[in-house]
Parts: C-alpha cells; sequence; structure tokens
C-alpha cells in the first residue's frame, strides 16, 4: 500500500492533466509510522549480511578485519568473544580436534616455564654443598618458587591434582614430584637435584637395589650405580671436612677401636671367618679452649674436679645438650 500510494502521489504531482496552472490539488503523503517495530536479532542478522553481499564481503573477511584492525572495534570485538561462554563452547564443540591442534593448549608456554625451573637449586642439577636430605626440604620456600617460574604450570596442576574439598589440604608435595619428574626427563643430567636426594634416601634406609631401578624408571630417582657414585662423592667430602675440621686448634677427637668376627655361614670350602678391625673416631668442636689447643702439660692432678665443676664450666653452657643436661640435674635434687 506504501508503493501504491507513493506512486499514486508521483503521478499526480507530475501528470500535467491533473490539475491547472492556477488550481492547487493537494499531494497526500503517507507518513510514517513513529514507533518502529522492534526487529528481532534473526531479522538484524539477516539485513547485515545483505550489506555484507553488497559490497562482496564475507564474514571471514569481516572477522579477519576486525583482528587486524588498530581501532577500538578490535578489542571489543575480542573481550566479547573471550567474554561470551556460549559463542566459545559453540566454537570449540563445532570442530573441536581441530581448535585444540591449533591452541596446543599452551605448550610452548608450559614448555618454557618447565625451562625456567631449570635455573632453581631445587630443580637444577644435584651438588654436595646443598641439602642432603630428601625431608629436609622447605616445601613452602619450593612452592613459592614454582610460582614464581612456572605459573601457568602450577595452575594447572592445581586444576588436575587438587584437593576437591577446601577442608584438605594441598598437595604441595606431589606438585613438585610431578615437576621433578618432568625436569628429570627432560635433562637427566642436570636437572637431578630432588632425584638424586629421593635415591640417597632409598639407599640410607636399605633400599634394595631393584626397588631403586624401579623408581628410575619412573623417572623417581636416580640409578642404582648413580646413588653409589653419589655415596662415594659424600664420603670423600666428608673425609676433607673432618681432615679440615680435626686440624683446627679447638677441635677434640675421639676414637675407639671396632673388631668384629663374621663366622662361617655354611659348611663349604671356601666359606671362612672374616676379622674385621675397624677404628672409629669423632671430631667435637670444643669450646673456651685456649690458643694452640689442649696439651699434655696443661693438666694438674692436684686441682680437683667435681661433678658440678665440669657441668657447670662456661665452654658448657652454650649448647642445648646441656641445657637438657642441667635441667635434669636440677629437677633431680
Amino acid at each position: 500500500m506504501e508503493d501504491s500510494s507513493s506512486e499514486l502521489s508521483e503521478i499526480i504531482v507530475s501528470s500535467p492533466s491533473a490539475c491547472s496552472a492556477t488550481e492547487h490539488v493537494p499531494v497526500h503523503t503517507p507518513q510514517r509510522s513513529r514507533r518502529r517495530r522492534r526487529q528481532t536479532n534473526s531479522q538484524k542478522l539477516d539485513k547485515y549480511l545483505l550489506l555484507l553481499k553488497g559490497d562482496r564481503w564475507t564474514i571471514y573477511d569481516l572477522v579477519e578485519s576486525l583482528v587486524k584492525s588498530e581501532k577500538r572495534a578490535k578489542s571489543l570485538f575480542i573481550r566479547r568473544l573471550h567474554e561470551n561462554k556460549v559463542v566459545l563452547d559453540t566454537l570449540i564443540s563445532y570442530n573441536k580436534d581441530d581448535v585444540l591442534d591449533r591452541l596446543n593448549r599452551g605448550a610452548t608456554q608450559l614448555t618454557k616455564e618447565v625451562e625456567l625451573l631449570a635455573s632453581t637449586s631445587y630443580f637444577g642439577k644435584w651438588k654436595l654443598n646443598q641439602v642432603t636430605s630428601f625431608f629436609d626440604l622447605d616445601m613452602t620456600a619450593v612452592l613459592d618458587i614454582i610460582e614464581q617460574h612456572a605459573p601457568r604450570l602450577l595452575s594447572f596442576l592445581r586444576a588436575l591434582m587438587g584437593p576437591s574439598s577446601s577442608s584438605r589440604a594441598e598437595p604441595v608435595s606431589r606438585y613438585i614430584m610431578v615437576l621433578a619428574i618432568i625436569r628429570f626427563s627432560r635433562h637427566r643430567e642436570n636437572c637431578n637435584n630432588l632425584p638424586t636426594l629421593l635415591g640417597l634416601h632409598l639407599h640410607s634406609h636399605g633400599a634394595r637395589r631393584r626397588l631403586i631401578e624401579l623408581m628410575n624408571h619412573l623417572g623417581v630417582s636416580i640409578s642404582y650405580p648413580a646413588v653409589n657414585t653419589t655415596v662415594k662423592a659424600i664420603s670423600e667430602k666428608a673425609k676433607e671436612d673432618i681432615a679440615h675440621a680435626g686440624s683446627a686448634e679447638d677441635s677434640i677427637t675421639a676414637y675407639d677401636n671396632f673388631e668384629q668376627t663374621m663366622g662361617v655361614k655354611e659348611q663349604r670350602i671356601g666359606d671362612n671367618s672374616e676379622f674385621n678391625s675397624v677404628t672409629t673416631g669423632e671430631v667435637i668442636q670444643g669450646r673456651d679452649i685456649p690458643h694452640g689447643g689442649l696439651h699434655q702439660d696443661m693438666i694438674d692432678s692436684e686441682v680437683e674436679l667435681s661433678i658440678p665443676d665440669l657441668v657447670f664450666a662456661p665452654g658448657n653452657l652454650t649448647g642445648g645438650i646441656q641445657t637438657e643436661v642441667i635441667f635434669f640435674l636440677n629437677g633431680s635434687q
């Protein structure tokens, strides 16, 4: 009806026979309604698709131009896209394998964070001057280092391994062990600190070779031959430390002989008893010892020493053990 009325009005105005020069014929044009019908999202989409089609532009061209644009529309488009969960779920579910392959689940960034852990002492190479006991590790300090160097990787582990209930403690030691296995698997020579500590712990508690080798195949511990090599290195370092400590003027060395006879276990030819003679010793750091150390000529047999003189001597009041001894003596009086 609107088109017909418009055509009719144009005919009336343009037709010379419709009116005379002196006669004015009013032209009635239809007035548009002030209220426009609200379009649905589907109608709006069709409208913009027609506009794109008229300019010979595809949706792909539109999205690509938005992403490459330097205008504010780019940031708005990306932000709205990530905020809309329905849109993201639809895009991923359309071709999930292809999307995940392209995104690669952040493997590149996670790999970089794993490599950063190698620069730390906990996940780097084992050294003699570091902690030699697995249970002496400060788990809180290790967790802080992981949060500093590998925040995304730690977040990923928390999502996979974190407790379902907030009342349960966070498995920090398991996070550390998983990361230690990853580092040890990538660089067995330069990232073996935690596996070495665990191998030494198993060896010191009498674990058999088969168990240590099993832990090594699982990536948790170093191999049994590597454990023996590490134990020898620690022994050589301990010999040097004892020799250095024993040469100090304030050191006291106590030693004794230890003899043991290993009897015959089975009555077989060549199975003889063994006799072992070992000298055991201990170096103690003395206190309030005069310069030059203690000598035999310093002993005065005429001076009488009582038990309180020994217990309450100035040099014996600085240790924790001595404090316990004094507490025991005072309690028994």
